[in-house]
């Protein structure tokens, strides 16, 4: 099975990109990233095949890849038919833009290339797909493993750490039916296979739009958790934590109402659960050890921490554009926005109880 990856949302580093690519690798498939026209050009060749050793729940495992393809390649000889995986790493509101040829007219979505869309709006291109992926993917460089390749004979090919961080990861892909092009339901099986092996929860449905939907919701907690230089679980257990995240909510939720978009209940940080908990309707369902420290770090602040320049764009920065297209004001949002320059200037909040009175 040959199958493309792209970066739905380059020039930053796709933590779940490389998670999706390394998936299919370890499934047994021939699979290539396309290199995406913005990369820099020291990244955008990959002539040595490096090793990227992926942590998950269940253990550990070393994943061979393959040299990148450019954009031109991608989209002509055999790689022609190849089915795309388009994976982003912003916000799922904000547009995508899979790798374009670098001349000309021809792209990758041109032929009829049968394409699913993992964390990213829905496509144009007839047979597409979507899938949600919420694993925490965190990845590092590990100059362990770039020694040990070098020992071991790799010529001291380029190696990194790739870490499923989340204890409760989850993915939603489309039902594999016979509705579904026949090349990406060997791609959705391969994934779900390899996923379930991981022990990452795999919910089959038909449509995941709804699922995407609340997602984008959840997202715009990013930024305060990374402004406290924390985890979402971490973040939530602390009451400030609860009290900060809930009015952000439940302008995202107020926001897709308006655009009548339909929300399905998430498995884990259900943004209707966690408001509906606040204000005393009920119980949210997670699970009793969800508060437990972790390492799944935000993809904000991951770029953070990475020095990333220009910064990405934040799901509260697309949430207010989107809504001033609307004339509406969700007030709660801007004003963390206008917090976002804080862990460059003054360093990030000591709490949630900082960032609360820095809100107020």
């Amino acid at each position: 099975m040959r199958v493309l990856v792209a970066d739905a949302h380059p020039p930053h580093a796709a933590a779940n990109a490389d998670a999706v690519e390394a998936l299919l690798a370890l499934s047994g498939a021939d699979v290539r990233r396309v290199a995406a026209p913005a990369q820099p050009a020291a990244t955008r060749t990959r002539k040595r095949r490096p090793r990227r050793r992926c942590i998950h729940p269940g253990g550990w495992a070393v994943a061979e890849l393959q040299p990148l393809l450019s954009p031109d390649a991608a989209a002509r000889g055999a790689w022609a038919g190849a089915p795309l995986v388009v994976v982003g790493d912003g916000p799922v509101n904000a547009p995508a833009s899979p790798g374009a040829a670098a001349s000309g007219t021809r792209s990758l979505l041109t032929d009829g290339r049968a394409i699913l869309w993992v964390n990213t709006p829905p496509g144009d291109t007839v047979g597409s797909l979507q899938a949600l992926l919420a694993v925490g993917a965190v990845r590092a460089e590990d100059r362990g493993a770039i020694a040990a390749s070098a020992d071991a004979g790799g010529g001291g090919a380029r190696s990194a750490e790739l870490e499923v961080a989340d204890p409760s990861a989850y993915a939603v892909l489309p039902r594999a039916g016979r509705r579904v092009p026949a090349e990406l339901r060997d791609v959705l099986r391969a994934l779900a296979a390899v996923m379930r092996d991981w022990r990452v929860r795999v919910v089959e449905v038909a449509d995941a739009a709804p699922h995407l939907h609340a997602y984008a919701i959840v997202e715009l907690l990013d930024l305060p958790v990374a402004l406290c230089h924390s985890t979402l679980r971490c973040f939530l257990a602390a009451a400030d934590g609860r009290r900060v995240a809930v009015p952000l909510l439940r302008e995202g939720l107020t926001h897709a109402k308006r655009q009548r978009q339909e929300l399905a209940r998430l498995p884990v940080h259900d943004p209707q659960a966690l408001v509906a908990a606040a204000r005393g309707l009920r119980r949210a369902t997670d699970d009793a050890d969800i508060h437990a420290p972790d390492r799944a770090y935000g993809r904000v602040l991951q770029a953070w921490q990475r020095g990333d320049d220009p910064h990405p764009v934040t799901a509260n920065e697309v949430l207010l554009s989107l809504a001033s297209r609307m004339g509406t004001n969700p007030v709660a949002n801007a004003r963390v926005v206008q917090l976002a320059g804080r862990a460059r200037t003054s360093g990030y909040f000591g709490s949630p109880a900082e960032l609360l009175a820095a809100l107020a």
